[in-house]
């Protein structure tokens, strides 16, 4: 009756209603039909194939029926078809090759039905425009296709509680329209607004209006393992991430702070183990968060974001190993120190380099300093011979009551009575880099200490002459500032300088 009063139709909405019985074919005869909503009413049966014949169509929506049986070839000949909602029903079998020719969808929603096999890889490799692409709840095997990461307008991805085994592709980081937020829905000729569900902050949401802020990927109740994937961590506007009940190990990463727009995240039922990175509490968005059940460690991390997210108990249950003013479990000293490998190795590598940077640096920067200025070469070179000068007396009984003209004498024979085999090397460096050095040997074993002082210095100066450069109107004298020369006080107590004599 519709086909025959309105041939020309192009918009068909029956949608929220309480329609039961087959879809009727003589539906197929609109060939100017753009916009084919049914959804949610109890059409049950199969899909006609006949549906294939509505080439001009934009928008179907199937969704929320009681259809069954396979996803009809047909429908890849529908090539101008933006969105195909087919979600909760009980479509099965295979997805048709045929339906790699819909170039033009953007939104294709297969959700809560009992397709099988393997994800195809024409996802990626055909459906380039494709923004949101729903198989939650389906009976999916297999691993991710890598060929999924070449769609870079794909904002939400959605393939949860299936069979998915494997790893997190770390190609993800090619989803740019995970990254930027440009991504836009263009409005269709029908006037359809775009809608999808998704389980987000633990419920179930419709999002229509909103839609474009969704940026999500759910990957949640699959068979996944291996660690979760940095590249992951370079999607900045992802605003949801589920990654819960499956059976990934290793860390989370220590950069999940540049998950800036996060709103939703939730890992729990896992492997994980290690320490929550402090990063996590910069995600000043985040709204929800849930760390249950895995093998994670050490102290919760400090941050006024994470005290508004609900019941701590609830957000890092079955985690016996955390810790923290949150917790009925206070952190003990060995938690509030122990940094587990991979947690906190990245902070630990760029304190340790920095310190070291910072040592070479100011390293080079004295040797540089001393090299060219000679001023400042002198000066802290007498400092430093003052500083072991004083050592030297405090370790030989030079007292500060002795005059200078005594202290070379009194050092000299202080030290031969309290080291009878051993000898002292004592040097000072003058502005003009004058050395007075004692060149020692090993006291011989015949000296008899019970000899008066004078007789030992000059026993030993006989059989050992000490080597000093005097004063400089001295050395003129001497005629060699080089040459080796003895020093031999006089009664006087003031020094004779002579050439020594080889």
């Amino acid at each position: 009756m519709i086909v025959q009063s309105n041939p020309g139709l192009e918009l068909v909405n029956l949608g929220k209603n309480r329609f039961t019985g087959s879809i009727p074919e003589h539906l197929c005869e609109l060939l100017s039909l753009q916009l084919l909503d049914l959804s949610n009413n109890k059409f049950p049966g199969i899909l006609p194939k006949c549906l294939g014949n509505l080439i001009q169509l934009y928008v179907m929506d199937l969704s929320n029926n009681t259809m069954m049986g396979d996803v009809p070839n047909s429908l890849g000949s529908v090539s101008y078809l933006q969105s195909l909602h087919l979600q909760n029903n009980k479509f099965e079998g295979n997805l048709p090759v045929a339906l790699q020719n819909l170039t033009s969808l953007v939104t294709f929603d297969l959700g809560n039905n009992m397709l099988t096999g393997n994800i195809p890889s024409w996802f990626g490799k055909k459906l380039s425009n494709l923004n949101i692409l729903n198989l939650r709840s389906n009976k999916f095997m297999g691993k991710i296709p890598l060929e999924l990461c070449q769609n870079n307008a794909l904002q939400h991805l959605n393939l949860a509680n299936n069979s998915i085994i494997g790893m997190i592709p770390r190609c993800f980081y090619n989803l740019t329209g995970m990254i930027n937020t440009s991504v836009t829905f263009e409005d269709n000729p029908t006037g359809y607004e775009e809608n999808i569900e998704a389980y987000i902050k633990g419920i179930q949401l419709k999002y229509t209006k909103t839609l474009r802020f969704l940026i999500s990927i759910d990957l949640s109740s699959n068979k996944i393992i291996g660690e979760i994937p940095d590249a992951l961590m370079n999607l900045a506007s992802l605003t949801n991430l589920n990654l819960s009940r499956n059976l990934l190990s290793g860390h989370i990463p220590t950069s999940i702070g540049n998950l800036k727009s996060m709103e939703s995240l939730d890992f729990s039922m896992n492997e994980l183990s290690g320490r929550i990175p402090p990063s996590l509490a910069s995600l000043n968005f985040l709204s929800y968060l849930n760390l249950s059940f895995s093998k994670l460690s050490g102290p919760i991390p400090d941050g006024n974001q994470l005290q508004t997210l609900g019941d701590p108990s609830a957000i890092y249950e079955g985690n016996n190993e955390l810790c923290g003013p949150t917790l009925s479990r206070r952190c003990e000293g060995k938690n509030l120190s122990h940094t587990h490998v991979g947690d906190g190795e990245d902070e630990d590598l760029w304190l340790y380099t920095s310190i070291g940077l910072g040592f070479v640096v100011g390293f080079m920067g004295l040797i540089g300093s001393l090299y060219f200025k000679k001023e400042w070469r002198i000066a802290y070179f007498e400092s430093i011979e003052n500083v072991y000068r004083k050592c030297l007396h405090m370790a030989c009984g030079i007292t500060s009551s002795d005059s200078r003209t005594n202290k070379e004498e009194s050092f000299l024979v202080s030290c031969l009575y309290k080291e009878e085999k051993r000898c002292w090397q004592w040097r000072r460096a003058t502005q003009t880099h004058r050395v007075t050095d004692y060149m020692c040997k090993q006291t011989p074993n015949t000296y008899n200490l019970d000899k008066n002082k004078k007789a030992i210095r000059k026993q030993y100066q006989q059989n050992h002459p000490l080597v000093m450069i005097g004063d400089e109107k001295s050395l003129e004298n001497a005629g060699n500032h080089h040459a080796p020369i003895t020093h031999i006080r006089n009664e006087n107590g003031g020094p004779e300088i002579q050439k020594r004599t080889n």
